[in-house]
């Protein structure tokens, strides 16, 4: 067995020689940074614990509602897992729609909101989607908000 193992090894050094070790290495090192990045950047679920988020709603409609009058509605949820609950952000697609959130990590069974506010300065039909990023399993979890804006000489 021993005399085998022997042949195997010296068989497989002229296979390996300095240049694929450094290039291997150098592989190794440039996989283990770009994973790095990529998880900083598009914020990956492999590598953070899981958890589980729950909403009483996750879609809102204003209804007719006057221009210049505050439009806000508050998103609750609960954290239904096992770990910690952490909203890593919230995006909206234009700046008429701003969001608050927590920044502190919601213990599991716990409950908070997420408060979601429109601009009311255009008239007009809106519907709005707020993505939400978390260490949950069904991150980014996605909110609606829908309404018509109208104006005050319309209402007259």
């Amino acid at each position: 067995m021993q005399h085998f193992l022997l042949i195997y090894l010296s068989h497989y050094q002229q296979f390996i020689n300095k240049e694929t070790s450094v290039t291997l290495i150098l592989i190794f090192i440039a996989s283990f940074t770009i994973v790095y990045y990529l998880k900083q950047i598009f914020d990956f679920k492999i590598f953070s614990p899981k958890t589980k988020i729950l909403f009483e709603k996750r879609s809102y409609d204003f209804g007719n509602i006057r221009a210049q009058e505050g439009a806000s509605v508050y998103f609750t949820y609960y954290n239904s897992g096992g770990k910690g609950l952490k909203i890593s952000r919230v995006e909206t697609r234009c700046g008429c729609t701003v969001t608050t959130w927590p920044s502190t990590k919601l213990a599991p069974t716990k409950k908070d909101s997420i408060l979601v506010v429109y601009d009311t300065m255009q008239d007009g039909y809106f519907s709005r989607e707020i993505y939400l990023f978390s260490n949950a399993e069904t991150s980014p979890d996605v909110l609606y908000i829908r309404g018509n804006v109208i104006s005050p000489k319309a209402d007259r």
